[in-house]
């Protein structure tokens, strides 16, 4: 289960080259969804356990980190007139949301992307020390598949922004895989 063995010897793949779940012996035997490697884990301490009974298991503690891949950072700040008045248009008609639609058409209007609807950044940094917590931010920087990778400037000032004030707040930087990654 841990070395996904099977992944190796079946050659059948998806549309994305990805190994089907149902291929694998766990969709046939029906334990797809079962947590089985912990269930063997258990199994195994408890007849260490039993063998030796002084043993102590670490504690574990509960935590929680918050993680958001960077899709897409911005909006309307660099996108073209075009795209942020049909965006404009969908949070007007389909989301109903004639807030973010201004934010949008501020962002664009003025050249903030401070202002943008999707810089947030700086919101979610607050969210997260508000509860004494740490968010993790991954930066797509591979950008080669037009369908399903997004496409930004790591060189952009908002990017250099943002990766400035996510160090400058003690929250973590990480790489975001491509689609062909």
């Amino acid at each position: 289960m841990l070395t996904r063995y099977e992944e190796y010897v079946i050659k059948k793949r998806d549309h994305h080259d990805r190994f089907p779940a149902n291929e694998s012996l766990a969709f046939k035997e029906n334990f797809l969804m079962r947590p089985i490697v912990n269930e063997y884990v258990e199994m195994l301490w408890a007849a260490m356990k039993r063998l030796w009974p002084w043993l102590q298991r670490k504690k574990r503690k509960y935590r929680v980190i918050p993680t958001h891949d960077v899709d897409s950072p911005i909006l309307a700040y660099d996108r073209s007139w075009s795209k942020v008045l049909k965006g404009c248009a969908g949070d007007l008609i389909k989301r109903r949301d004639h807030s973010i639609a201004l934010k949008r058409l501020s962002a664009k209007l003025f050249g903030r992307y401070t202002e943008d609807p999707a810089y947030t950044f700086d919101f979610i940094m607050d969210i997260s020390e508000i509860y004494g917590l740490t968010s993790e931010f991954y930066f797509m920087v591979n950008h080669q598949h037009p369908r399903y990778d997004t496409f930004y400037d790591f060189e952009a000032p908002y990017i250099v922004n943002a990766l400035e004030r996510i160090r400058d707040r003690c929250h973590v930087l990480g790489l975001h895989a491509s689609y062909n990654s």
